[in-house]
């Protein structure tokens, strides 16, 4: 996680505590090597936040408990099938909880493009491969950064998109509805991805990929330029 994403979700971790502590257990997926070393991530980047200061200080001498008892640590992997689990967490998992939060992605915009489709697109959809797994639950929510609402202002409510659609391809084609704006499909883009991998050496593939995604980038909002 980027440290802004990690400050957020620390945040909504620390309220959850705090606002419903009846809660049973949060399970927290953490990219590491090992059990030891997740539980090193949650503790240095999360508990020992000056987030939840506050907190430590309504348990008191309760508190290290308390925060044993609710969070686990997983080792998992969102960039892999049944999210990097075992077998046996996978089954666990998927028979207890009621609420998955995703806020795995990569947030620089000038990350290779490959990279950036298999966190950003793959990491969702072997979530939610996943969450139909989870016979409790109840509300599968994903957040991002704030530029993934464009230009708009206000209250913004969720509105689902067909495929292909887009925040920009909607903004333009209110202000001007003949023009002809690219549609956006996920499966084609792994597919250009996937295709050009196979034609070029490693030496080389960095580099095309972050070519790539600067190319992709612009061909969809070419169109804000004419």
């Amino acid at each position: 996680m980027s440290r802004i994403i990690t400050n957020i979700f620390a945040a909504l971790i620390e309220k959850m505590l705090r606002t419903t502590p009846k809660v049973n257990k949060i399970y927290i997926l953490i990219k590491s090597k090992d059990e030891e070393a997740a539980l090193h991530r949650l503790t240095s980047e999360i508990v020992e936040s000056k987030l939840f200061k506050y907190l430590e200080e309504m348990h008191g001498e309760s508190y290290k408990l308390f925060i044993q008892n609710k969070l686990v640590p997983v080792v998992g992997n969102i960039y892999e099938p049944n999210l990097g689990m075992d077998i046996i967490t996978t089954q666990q998992i998927a028979q207890e909880i009621d609420l998955i939060v995703n806020s795995a992605a990569i947030t620089t915009f000038d990350e290779r493009y490959d990279l950036a489709l298999d966190a950003n697109v793959n990491g969702p959809r072997r979530l939610m491969i996943f969450a139909k797994k989870c016979n409790k639950l109840k509300l599968l929510m994903h957040y991002s950064t704030a530029y993934a609402n464009g230009e708009r202002e206000g209250m913004i409510l969720e509105k689902p998109f067909t495929m292909g659609e887009s925040i920009t391809k909607e903004k333009i084609t209110s202000v001007s509805p003949f023009i002809n704006f690219p549609s956006l499909y996920a499966d084609n883009e792994i597919d250009l991805v996937s295709k050009l991998k196979n034609n070029v050496n490693n030496n080389g593939l960095e580099q095309l990929m972050k070519d790539l995604g600067v190319e992709r980038y612009f061909h969809f909002i070419q169109i804000i330029y004419y």
